[in-house]
């Protein structure tokens, strides 16, 4: 990296993963996040030249980083972070700053840049770290695995979304990575509405808002969305479920693991009068609601 100009330096480039996708680059100073750049850039020439990578595209990634509170001469580590919840290092960014005048700025002591790792990790620590919640990484992998393969298959482009018991925020964000254009999440735990904010905030999310909300009360469904995600629908009272059928063009439940209760839901959504469709999805390891509704999505 040449010198730079002012205090931001372009951020560009390409990696692929050997065993496990890709799904962002991070650029950080010492333990201190900088930017965190989500794959966006379609590279056809590279995925052609590495057809055994992990994932395809996009590959690419391109940001502005903000260096500007930084020392004169510094060092920026490139990560790379993988859709298993590892990471690994990508390379560094040596750089040094000058003024407009092309004269060097001065050494003396730089400005503390805040961070979000330190109230992050006492928050997932103090909803219990022991179990794998203080790593922001182990944070999204363990909410995304389970149901990232139906969120694959659903059209979400464009679309706005609903997701019911939002936790940690992951599935909410994962929707917005497949082409959501807005996603709300609703959770009535409101230490976990602060950790998704905190998470969205470290994972550089835009357009995914988190809220504390009752979820048996009738009145926090207001607003009409294109997809609800109620993936534990059947822990919520008949009249909401009722509910949230009105609200949406698509809902999509997880089918209980217990024959009887799943049953007991199929005949519930089956009864409802906004139901126009009801269909069954296998994943391979969990089961499937799809309720498309007499109400149209807003794209259609």
């Amino acid at each position: 990296m040449g010198p730079i100009e002012g205090s931001a330096l372009l951020a560009a480039g390409w990696v692929l993963g050997r065993e496990a996708r890709v799904v962002a680059v991070e650029v950080a100073w010492g333990d201190r996040v900088l930017c965190r750049m989500p794959l966006s850039i379609n590279r056809p020439d590279v995925v052609a030249d590495y057809p055994d990578a992990a994932g395809s595209n996009p590959v690419g990634f391109r940001a502005t980083v903000e260096v500007g509170r930084l020392p004169p001469d510094f060092s920026l580590q490139v990560t790379a972070l993988l859709d298993d919840g590892s990471n690994a290092a990508v390379g560094a960014i040596v750089a040094r700053r000058y003024s407009e005048d092309g004269t060097s700025i001065d050494s003396g002591r730089a400005m503390d840049t805040p961070s979000l790792r330190p109230d992050l990790h006492e928050l997932l620590s103090d909803m219990g770290g022991a179990n794998g919640a203080a790593s922001p990484n182990a944070d999204v992998a363990a909410d995304v695995v389970d149901h990232e393969w139906i969120i694959g298959e659903l059209e979400l482009e464009g679309k706005t979304v609903l997701h019911v018991g939002s936790g940690r925020g992951a599935t909410s964000r994962k929707a917005r990575i497949a082409g959501a254009e807005l996603v709300d999440g609703f959770e009535p735990d409101g230490q976990l509405v602060s950790v998704a904010r905190l998470l969205n905030a470290y994972h550089g999310t835009t357009r995914v808002s988190f809220f504390e909300r009752d979820l048996t009360d009738p009145s926090t469904y207001a607003e009409p969305y294109d997809v609800v995600l109620a993936l534990s629908v059947a822990d919520l009272p008949e009249g909401i479920v009722e509910t949230l059928l009105g609200i949406t063009g698509l809902l999509l439940a997880e089918l209980p693991s217990e024959d009887e209760n799943a049953a007991r839901l199929l005949s519930l959504l089956d009864a409802s009068s906004s139901a126009a469709e009801v269909t069954t999805m296998q994943s391979p390891e969990r089961r499937y609601v799809l309720v498309t509704t007499t109400r149209p999505s807003r794209g259609a």
